[in-house]
């Protein structure tokens, strides 16, 4: 087997490793056993994953003699569900029209939802953007604007510190969706695709309490020189919070959370074991590196690219995270992994012979990387020149954040379709010897 193909191999291991359906059924069904009422269950399934979770949950209300009152299921793409659950469509990576439709949706839901009622709620990655909608006395043109302009500020801004400003003027963020059904029981299972699976931070925390007040917020944004760059209608919706003048969001040991299970996450470890499985069915070594990957995902690509090739043992190296894109004013095509990738191509080219030889592939697990219909790419130290054969200058791509016209010139994507799944991005590497 080619390293391409042992890498395509590995990456379909972690993705089935990570698929949520066993876990969620699980969990469900060991919570929902518990239970001494004889209220109704509501499923709230958003995100990449909503379908998968969605269906797992189903089945644990079978499991568990729990009669199904409705739900919705938000996603990217319409999924196929029974009554009485509803499919709906959000906007990704960018609200718009459909994520308020489908936040609205959501808002009926709970007006409908009892006091003995149990919610199932099924979290995964794009939940943000998904049923965004603004929180009440938000401007909404200006929390749509303050998405594209935390999406391409890199620079230190990573998913912890954006999802601490976007839960805080976001309609279910915060913990807004907990108050919103209390004192219903709340049941969380989470497909965490955040380094340190903070529920706060996943999803903007729909359930969880919000950490920051406003004024630590406030405090937040000055740190990360956000002040003058956001919607001057958001920094007065803060001012207004700051000055007691519009409520809090909530905070830990607010009774709005009494009645909410501690979540259960499926987090990037799965994707870990996945790869190091797969690479002993197939008799490889194989080092798995626990840290997570971020930072500039141009920087990483090339700093672990450079790593491998000049002091990883031979086999396979999994590593897995997210890291950022500064785009500033670019307006190329691509995403983190791609990036990564075509980075590390660059690095590999320029070591040349005399190092051990490196495959990588770096692709998101939920199929998709960016706005784009590839997960990734897979790259060694020809792409490069490759690239240069199609008429196409790989440095000035990266330069200007347009990689993944470069890397389709190649035949580097990695194009595998939704995978239901979406923990993280995951970087695989072959390394053999010069």
């Amino acid at each position: 087997m080619d390293s391409a193909t042992l890498l395509r191999t590995l990456y379909d291991a972690a993705v089935a490793a990570a698929d949520p359906h066993a876990p969620t059924r699980d969990a469900l069904r060991q919570q929902l056993a518990e239970r001494t009422d004889d209220g109704r269950g509501w499923i709230v399934a958003v995100g990449k994953a909503a379908a998968r979770m969605a269906e797992a949950a189903r089945l644990a209300a079978g499991d568990t003699e729990l009669e199904l009152a409705g739900g919705v299921v938000v996603g990217t793409e319409l999924a196929a569900v029974d009554v009485p659950l509803e499919s709906v469509v959000g906007d990704h990576p960018i609200p718009g029209a459909r994520s308020r439709r489908a936040a609205e949706r959501l808002g009926a839901l709970t007006h409908a939802v009892l006091p003995d009622d149990h919610v199932l709620l099924l979290i995964s990655g794009g939940t943000s953007s998904l049923i965004a909608a603004p929180a009440d006395r938000v401007d909404g043109h200006a929390l749509g604007e303050a998405f594209r302009i935390l999406l391409g500020a890199g620079g230190g801004v990573d998913i912890t510190v954006m999802n601490a400003i976007r839960r805080r003027f976001l309609r279910w963020g915060g913990g807004r969706f907990a108050a919103a059904v209390a004192p219903a029981p709340v049941h969380q299972v989470i497909l965490s695709d955040v380094v340190g699976d903070d529920p706060a931070v996943i999803a903007s925390g729909p359930a969880t309490p919000d950490p920051h007040t406003a004024h630590e917020l406030r405090a937040l944004l000055e740190e990360h020189r956000l002040v003058a760059r956001l919607p001057a209608a958001l920094i007065a919706y803060l001012e207004q919070v700051i000055a007691g003048h519009v409520a809090e969001t909530p905070k830990p040991g607010d009774a709005v959370f009494q009645n909410v299970s501690a979540p259960v996450i499926i987090g990037r470890t799965r994707l870990h074991d996945g790869v190091a499985q797969a690479a002993r069915a197939n008799r490889v070594p194989c080092t798995v590196h626990e840290e997570a990957v971020i930072g500039e995902a141009g920087e990483r690509g090339k700093a672990i690219a450079l790593s491998l090739a000049t002091g990883a043992p031979p086999g396979i190296h999994c590593w897995s995270g997210e890291t950022t894109v500064t785009l500033g004013d670019a307006t190329g095509r691509g995403g983190r992994s791609q990036e990564f990738a075509l980075s590390a191509a660059l690095a590999l080219e320029e070591l040349g012979d005399g190092v051990a030889q490196v495959t990588l592939l770096a692709a998101g697990t939920d199929g998709r990387d960016g706005p784009t219909d590839a997960a990734g790419a897979t790259v060694d130290r020809e792409t490069a020149a490759r690239i240069r054969a199609a008429g196409v200058d790989p440095a000035n791509s990266l330069a200007r954040h347009d990689v993944y016209p470069a890397l389709d010139a190649a035949g580097a994507l990695l194009r595998t379709g939704a995978t239901g799944t979406n923990v993280a991005d995951v970087v695989i590497a072959v390394v053999a010897p010069p």
